[in-house]
């Protein structure tokens, strides 16, 4: 990478945080905060979401204003276009619903800049911290390639590089999830929605976050949602999209990757699990359900 290319990155990166600070001092009552990071399941959340009959925004999408507007960033645009909810269902710029309809927010930062108290509730999508972050680096990989970046090297480059939210991988998935879970107490709706039970049992999943938010839709409107929020209905979706885009947008970069659960058996070996070893890692990940001792599988 150039020093120009590093000192453009460094600027367009300080530019997002403002965005991400005035967009969470914006959001409020109705809205619902889905704190999540890269490679847990956002697309196939955010499909079901918006099939469900919600608007569904992001941090690196949307720019929100004080008057209620909002903006959708074009540097994004060929991302949402892979997305099969975001394309069919959303232009990402309606106002907030005036029905009394559940607004919701992806982001992948700590909930300090959150009016806590003022928000319908929190939902925290996570997935095994060894399967989102090798997710990540599959899906960069390609992008760096694509961009001019700098290409994350090995996996085992890159845990030991400083990622998203400036921090090595694995360490930002702990700073996330420790961070919205220390803030439950602060928020009048939690839910904690895994990846896995988003695949192997959709229905059930989404009918409890549902109750758990207090939101009511009927059963037969979830049960489609999730028929068309399949990995096999999103891929092909993308299949298609994908032949609109151009060269530079890397129509051979995969959103809808593998959408496999625990993927990581098959590389996670004994010499892989000093990299995961963190006892903060550990004690997060057990909060959330996920738990491995020393290099058991």
């Amino acid at each position: 990478m150039s020093e120009e290319t590093r000192g453009d990155v460094a600027e367009q990166t300080r530019a997002l945080a403002g965005r991400y600070e005035r967009n969470a001092a914006l959001l409020g009552a109705g809205d619902v905060v889905v704190a999540t990071v890269p490679g847990s399941g956002s697309s196939l959340f955010g499909t079901l979401i918006l099939e469900l009959g919600f608007q569904h925004l992001d941090q690196y999408f949307n720019i929100l204003h004080e008057d209620g507007s909002i903006d959708t960033d074009p540097a994004f645009a060929a991302i949402r276009t892979r997305m099969s909810g975001y394309a069919a269902l959303d232009d990402g710029t309606r106002s907030a619903p005036d029905d009394g309809r559940a607004r919701f927010y992806r982001c992948q930062v700590p909930p300090a800049g959150f009016d806590l108290g003022a928000l319908h509730g929190a939902v925290v999508l996570v997935r095994d911290p060894r399967d989102a972050v090798h997710s990540l680096y599959q899906f960069l990989g390609k992008y760096a390639a694509r961009q001019g970046l700098a290409e994350p090297g090995t996996f085992r480059d890159f845990l030991a590089s400083t990622g998203f939210n400036g921090s090595p991988p694995v360490r930002a998935w702990t700073d996330v999830y420790a961070g919205w879970l220390a803030a439950r107490p602060e928020l009048k709706r939690f839910a904690v929605v895994h990846f896995a039970d988003l695949k192997r049992r959709p229905v059930e999943a989404v009918t409890e976050l549902l109750a758990t938010l207090e939101l009511d839709v009927a059963p037969e409107v979830v049960a489609r949602a999730v028929e068309r929020s399949s990995f096999e209905s999103m891929r092909k979706h993308e299949d298609k999209a994908v032949t609109t885009l151009s060269e530079k947008d890397a129509p051979d970069l995969r959103m809808m990757r593998r959408g496999k659960v625990d993927e990581w058996q098959e590389w996670f070996t004994p010499e892989m699990a000093p990299y995961f070893a963190d006892p903060g890692l550990r004690a997060v990940a057990a909060e959330l359900g996920y738990r491995w001792e020393g290099t058991d599988r």
